[in-house]
């Protein structure tokens, strides 16, 4: 028969056993919760150290594409500004030529507006400063005599100083054809045609 204390040692070893298999059974559902909440957060954290990557190669990008187009409107920008000093430079050759043509070279120029326009009675015309030695009344008169059309040229009295070519005026609409005039829609046409070119992939 077993006495007081192998009883009491049997109970207390019992116990002992119950508390460890409850134990090891709460340890082990504690790992289980504890080993899939260090799963969940690692991943969470590769996760957002995705979208910080994916984040951070959206921004490089945009401000790469915004450096690159600010390179590309400031190249574009330097190339309008060269070529539009270059054009200056050419229609200002264009104006000394102009000016520099004799009386005859001029005459011979000009002749074909008068003789080949489609207007018809009294054309009043203004000429400009340089142009006034070789636009003469009997010389108008010569070249109406040319028009198809039954046209008087009437010279008018007054001039434009410091321009050359003329303006044709008719029941208050003008024909301008001075030099000044035509230079400006020569550049303005071309000044037109260079940033049309320039930036013609472009949304300005």
């Amino acid at each position: 028969m077993k006495n007081q204390e192998q009883s009491k040692e049997e109970m207390i070893q019992y116990i002992l056993n119950q508390g460890k298999t409850e134990n090891d059974t709460y340890f082990a559902k504690e790992s289980h919760v504890l080993n899939e909440d260090f799963e969940q957060k690692m991943t969470k954290l590769e996760t957002d150290k995705q979208d910080r990557y994916q984040k951070q190669q959206a921004a490089i990008k945009e401000t790469y594409e915004k450096k690159i187009q600010r390179i590309e409107l400031e190249k574009n920008q330097s190339m309008v500004l060269e070529k539009q000093a270059y054009l200056r430079k050419v229609t200002d050759k264009m104006a000394e030529r102009l000016k520099a043509l004799s009386k005859e070279e001029l005459q011979s120029f000009i002749s074909p507006i008068f003789i080949t326009n489609d207007l018809s009675g009294q054309v009043d015309v203004l000429v400009g400063e340089i142009s006034q030695e070789a636009i003469t009344q009997e010389w108008l008169d010569q070249l109406a005599n040319q028009n198809e059309m039954a046209v008087t040229y009437v010279l008018s009295s007054e001039m434009i100083p410091n321009d050359g070519g003329f303006i044709l005026s008719q029941d208050g609409i003008e024909y301008n054809y001075l030099y000044s005039s035509i230079l400006d829609q020569i550049s303005e046409e071309k000044e037109y045609e260079i940033v049309s070119n320039l930036f013609k992939n472009e949304v300005i």
